[in-house]
């Protein structure tokens, strides 16, 4: 099989954290000899796609539009880059915003545990574990500060526009009231055990529009 070249033009924007982008159509099927780090792969690569038009849209119309963005289009992007990817992404939480990303038991034991770690100090590791002859794989989502312009304590953080049009377009929320630094949610990664691996990869870039994230950047890089 061809090497794919996986280069990948990156912006961190605080909204959307450490950013990844592979080429469009491109398939990362897990890597046999690290799933873990080929699920990563796919999770930047959905958490790029969606951070980059999500800042559009706050660029556009503020808050506001970023509420309307989420709710349009969050949902059908991800099911898009499933489909060019070759993997199952989503994103779930034990407090939703939309009643769509609900997560499982399974992966609500693993979301405690993450909380508990990021409690502790310890930090918020990724797991992998195989179910029905696939790799599943669990990455966390972890809150900074302009998360919580949509999800942080309503008329403090979220003001009072952004409520109005989260209590229309999301009856059921339950994704209010965090901090900085607090479990959100969890991308899950499926992937199937063939196809390309992570060795496919041979080049990677990062470009920083702000320098203070380096460290960061390096850590989730590595």
């Amino acid at each position: 099989m061809s090497q794919v070249m996986f280069k990948a033009m990156s912006r961190v924007l605080a909204v959307a954290g450490v950013c990844a982008f592979a080429l469009p159509g491109a398939t990362y099927a897990a890597d046999t000899t690290d799933p873990l780090a080929a699920g990563k792969a796919i999770a930047l690569q959905a958490k790029a796609q969606l951070g980059g038009e999500l800042v559009q849209a706050i660029n556009r119309e503020g808050t506001v539009g970023a509420v309307e963005f989420c709710n349009a289009q969050a949902l059908a992007i991800t099911e898009d880059l499933s489909v060019k990817l070759g993997a199952s992404i989503k994103r779930v939480s034990d407090r939703p915003r939309n009643v769509e990303n609900v997560a499982s038991s399974a992966e609500l034991r693993y979301i405690a545990m993450a909380k508990a770690a990021l409690a502790d100090g310890r930090g918020a590791e990724p797991r992998m574990h195989e179910v029905d002859g696939k790799w599943v794989g669990y990455y966390p989502i972890v809150t900074n500060g302009l998360c919580l312009q949509c999800h942080g304590t309503p008329t403090v953080d979220v003001k009072g526009d952004t409520l109005s049009i989260l209590a229309a377009k999301y009856p059921d929320d339950q994704a209010l009231g965090y901090g900085v630094n607090e479990l959100r949610g969890i991308w899950v990664i499926a992937m199937e055990k063939t196809g390309a691996h992570l060795e496919d990869i041979v080049r990677t870039r990062i470009y920083l529009t702000d320098a203070s994230y380096q460290g960061e950047v390096a850590r989730a890089h590595a």
